[in-house]
């Protein structure tokens, strides 16, 4: 396994990330762009409803439901390509992944608010990867009961970032708007309960 930077490790959760992670970023970044199903999903927010600033793609075992921002999606397989991919985050990060959202900030203004991955399909302390493709962009991390503790992580090209154990349930965590920045896309690999 590659050389990991723990910059949490406490009651509140791990996060960990390994830099440089996957060879062929650019060459895996142009697939994605070419090759899944991206759509502009919708959100309702103080009654009115909004496209979200990104494009979004949905992939996972045969049969998978996932429930996200009021919209519930069932799964229909991988890119057969995709099983080293898949088969290597989940080693990295310790989980059986059977779910993948993927995420495409086309510049600097596509972006992330403030969440956290607490879904109840995830489990009570639910392991997630994200994989970031393309140009690099902070990644923001901050403690629900105190938003001025913070932490920030620039992800490059190829970077892997794992968050694990009680994580969930005491840091949200953001991908803020940019300015200047380009395509970038994340993969975040999560294990949907049945």
């Amino acid at each position: 396994m590659r050389t990991c930077e723990t910059l949490l490790d406490d009651q509140s959760g791990c996060l960990q990330v390994y830099r440089n992670w996957w060879p062929n970023a650019e060459a895996w970044m142009q697939d994605c762009v070419e090759n899944l199903p991206w759509e502009q999903s919708r959100v309702r927010v103080y009654g009115q409803e909004h496209p979200i600033p990104r494009l979004e793609a949905w992939l996972g075992d045969v049969g998978v439901r996932y429930g996200y921002s009021g919209q519930t999606r069932i799964m229909n397989g991988w890119p057969a390509h995709w099983q080293p991919l898949l088969n290597a985050v989940g080693q990295q990060a310790n989980s059986d992944f059977n779910f993948a959202l993927a995420n495409w900030y086309r510049n600097g203004a596509d972006r992330m608010g403030w969440h956290a991955d607490n879904e109840a399909e995830l489990g009570s302390n639910p392991t997630v990867a994200t994989l970031s493709f393309g140009d690099a962009r902070d990644f923001r991390l901050r403690r629900n009961d105190n938003h001025r503790e913070t932490l920030t992580v620039t992800l490059n090209p190829g970077d892997l970032l794992v968050m694990s154990g009680a994580m969930q349930h005491h840091w949200q965590h953001s991908l803020p708007a940019r300015a200047k920045a380009e395509d970038r896309i994340s993969l975040t690999f999560r294990r949907v309960m049945a």
